[in-house]
């Protein structure tokens, strides 16, 4: 087994910049990263670490599907969400096949070929499938045996510019019956702004346990997502205040798109001693129903300012406006706290306060052979809600935490946008118990409605 991924390396590929030491995380951010260092081999091992590699199969999907232009697609997105453990976004098929391209590009190094498979592009992400094949390592073990698939890194430049790889696909990857790596990478392009021409520039550093140079040059068009797109380019200032600090924030624009809906902020820390920037807030459309905002990664920020995209879900381009209520936390005061475990999860719907504010509407609870799945939504606001399993849990008939030997993760979830529903994919349990389930409460914060901003959506 290879040791290529060091502590350093693999904050590498989570494009921690080691050149800027300036540059601040969320709390959530430093969460997934340190779960996922703690994933790596020489690690203390957790025992009876279970984890199916069939989970996908829960989730079916046409394999029929064809391209707006009525050439059949090349199989491989299909294939991808219908194939592999990590089926975050897998809801999303529709969209990539109805908009991506087809490319069947192949760069050899190393000993190891990549294939651009298909490319899916809108206003806010830049999706790209591929395939690698080699002698490379297809996996190393991580933490308790369970093996770490050993995909693609690279870094995306599109027209020239830098953009950020989304963190929670880092994962996105499964083997083969054939033995080939298949995988998918996405780019977060929302906080730019781009011609509907793109020139995408990919260049691959790693793949397989190797390090190599696999660069790619594509052409992609996302003409005919811009059909389907709402950008309302806000430019307005705004000081959020709270005790003694203030951030002076730019809420630059909103987009509405077919993979997703974000809106991108930004601020200035020059003479200022304080360089928290606005990162909680609770966002509302215009019938006064709240927006899902998807914490799935970090944020940055760096001693002169931030400038970050936030997305959210249940949003549609009939908006005429939407309302941001900031959000201060109190990181000084316990982050999460337990519910009380619910005694019968046989009926449903079933509401869980997170907060004053906020709940997890669990709509059911499936146990298989191969996994357990929670249905839910979220209600109301939710400060610092993820969609890793540990935001859940469950106590067997003896009062023991049923998943305490368990990774998060390794821990899965789907999640479709347009209807705001999330599936909490877990590992199977024993079908033969009474189980209660819980989920963990929101830390302190206090909402500052009094500070609400309107943001009209009209062009």
């Amino acid at each position: 087994m290879s040791d290529f991924f060091t502590d350093d390396q693999l904050k590498e590929l989570l494009d921690i910049t080691k050149k800027d030491n300036n540059i601040e995380v969320s709390t959530q951010f430093h969460k997934q990263v340190q779960g996922t260092l703690a994933s790596l081999p020489n690690r203390r091992p957790r025992k009876n670490l279970v984890i199916p590699s069939i989970i996908a199969a829960a989730i079916i999907i046409s394999s029929t599907a064809v391209f707006a232009n009525n050439v059949p697609i090349v199989k491989d997105i299909v294939t991808f969400f219908k194939s592999h453990m990590v089926l975050k976004d897998s809801k999303d098929t529709d969209s990539y096949e109805k908009y991506g391209k087809s490319i069947g590009k192949t760069v050899a190094s190393s000993g190891v070929s990549i294939t651009i498979d298909n490319v899916a592009c809108d206003d806010n992400y830049l999706v790209l499938f591929y395939t690698a094949e080699g002698d490379g390592e297809k996996t190393i073990n991580g933490q308790g045996g369970v093996p770490i698939i050993q995909g693609v890194h690279g870094n995306f430049k599109v027209n020239g510019k830098k953009v950020d790889n989304k963190v929670d696909t880092i994962g996105d990857s499964y083997i083969t019956e054939d033995g080939k790596i298949k995988g998918r990478l996405k780019a977060d392009i929302s906080k730019e702004t781009f011609t509907d021409e793109l020139n995408i520039d990919f260049k691959a550093f790693a793949a397989m346990d190797k390090r190599g140079e696999w660069n790619f040059s594509l052409k992609v068009s996302k003409a005919a997502t811009m059909k389907d797109t709402k950008i309302v380019n806000v430019n307005k200032e705004y000081v959020v205040k709270f005790q003694d600090h203030e951030n002076h924030i730019k809420i630059e624009k909103v987009s509405i798109t077919p993979f997703a809906n974000s809106i991108v902020i930004s601020e200035s820390f020059l003479n200022r001693m304080n360089i928290d920037p606005l990162s909680f807030f609770a966002l509302y459309d215009d019938k006064g129903n709240s927006l899902d905002i998807l914490r799935k990664g970090g944020f940055r920020s760096s001693k002169t300012g931030a400038r970050n995209s936030f997305e959210f879900i249940k949003g549609g381009k009939d908006m005429k406006s939407i309302r941001l209520v900031p959000v201060a936390l109190h990181f000084d005061r316990p982050v999460k706290g337990i519910t009380s475990p619910i005694a019968d999860i046989d009926t449903f719907p079933r509401e869980l306060k997170v907060s004053d504010r906020g709940s997890v509407v669990v709509q059911k609870v499936e146990f298989t052979d191969i996994s357990t799945k929670i249905y839910y939504t979220l209600k109301g606001y939710i400060a610092d809600w993820g969609m890793s399993g540990d935001d859940f849990f469950f106590v067997d008939d003896k009062g023991k935490d049923a998943y305490q030997n368990h990774s998060p993760i390794q821990w899965d979830y789907v999640l479709d946008r347009e209807k705001g529903v999330y599936v909490n994919v877990l590992p199977p349990l024993d079908k033969t118990k009474k189980y209660k389930l819980g989920c963990h409460k929101d830390g302190c914060y206090e909402y500052l409605e009094d500070q609400s901003i309107v943001i009209p959506l009209n062009n």
